[in-house]
């Protein structure tokens, strides 16, 4: 499944590339996130409580952090294995100040998904719409963390 979309912080751009690389941060905003423990070399450890529809799950896996550029991008692997299933994906994120506010930035993601065992028989647009639910959820965690600290700045 491929994902895509856009969104505006209301923060400079360095504030909220550190802020979608911090693993404190990132447990904080990601929804049913227990546990993003640094192991080393770009790869965290991560523990995840989720659902989509009726399936719900505790995931572990493994999350790494590709393609640095500080300020302007990164990719993020993500492959973690529950009792409903297991998830495989990633994401590249791109940074870059608001073209018509310059205190604000433009974050363009695009990425894909795969999902086996009980999650991959919801369906593709069940999964797409939990998926968008959850970015979106993310995206409004992260608006709060880099919102009181773009303010400082």
């Amino acid at each position: 499944m491929d994902l895509s979309g856009k969104h505006t912080f209301n923060a400079p751009r360095d504030i909220v590339y550190q802020a979608m690389t911090d693993p404190g941060v990132l447990r904080r905003a990601l929804p049913g996130c227990r546990t993003f423990d640094a192991l080393g070399d770009g790869f965290y450890s991560i523990t995840l409580s989720i659902g989509i529809g009726i399936i719900k799950g505790n995931y572990t896996g493994k999350v790494q952090l590709l393609n640095e550029a500080p300020p302007e991008s990164f990719t993020l692997r993500v492959i973690a294995k529950g009792s409903v299933g297991a998830v495989r994906g990633q994401g590249n994120f791109q940074l870059e100040p608001d073209p018509d506010d310059g205190h604000k930035t433009l974050l363009t993601y695009t990425g894909d998904a795969r999902v086996q065992g009980k999650m991959g028989f919801l369906g593709h647009h069940l999964l797409r719409a939990g998926a968008n639910l959850i970015i979106g959820q993310f995206l409004s965690a992260l608006d709060t963390e880099v919102t009181g600290k773009g303010e400082a700045s």
